[in-house]
């Protein structure tokens, strides 16, 4: 019953994402790692993985947050679901940095990895790269699509019981006219305050 309620829920954030037109608006990044880690506490073992952050904002963040949310919930979930918790320090590390032209995101985790014979697979639709998969085959496939929606590129690197990291570039549609600094600076006050 959970694998066909997570194949429901898979299928609906596809849809959404294939008809949905792009939303721009500021990411407050902290609150939204934040917010992304709390939905995700009810996972077995979520409590046991330390959780790392480093944020880097140059500007703002100008992007579909609700797209970002799919991508971030997908990675998430999938680093804590296969994660090693029989080691000492299991962890899970979110580096985010956000630049005038795009944002550079990476997620790494020092989990179970992904075999080499399965790391050019595991975008494609319905693929599982293990029969363990708790999920329904569509998570990465979702997230490949979300990314590419948002005019980014994802890469993967992994070795199996090493860990993996995947690594994303998504363009930061900064507001058009907002050139100088007093500009920025009143942007980032707002986004604060809505959070």
């Amino acid at each position: 019953i959970i694998k066909l309620d997570n194949f429901i829920k898979d299928i609906i954030e596809y849809s959404r994402n294939a008809r949905t037109e792009l939303s721009y608006e500021s990411l407050h990044i902290e609150s939204f790692i934040e917010d992304i880690y709390k939905n995700l506490d009810y996972l077995d073992n979520a409590h046991k993985i330390d959780r790392q952050v480093e944020i880097q904002e140059e500007v703002c963040f100008i992007t579909d947050t609700k797209r970002l949310s799919v991508i971030f919930n997908n990675l998430i979930s999938n680093a804590i679901n296969y994660h090693n918790f029989q080691q000492e320090h299991p962890w899970i590390k979110i580096h985010f940095l956000v630049q005038a032209k795009e944002a550079l995101i990476s997620i790494s985790d020092n989990g179970l990895g992904i075999a080499e014979e399965h790391i050019h697979k595991i975008f494609n639709m319905f693929y599982r790269a293990s029969y363990d998969s708790k999920g329904s085959g569509l998570g990465l496939y979702i997230v490949k699509e979300a990314v590419s929606k948002l005019g980014g590129t994802i890469a993967v690197a992994s070795q199996k019981n090493n860990g993996t990291i995947f690594t994303i570039k998504i363009p930061n549609h900064t507001f058009e006219g907002i050139q100088d600094q007093d500009h920025h600076n009143n942007l980032k006050e707002n986004v604060y305050l809505e959070s």
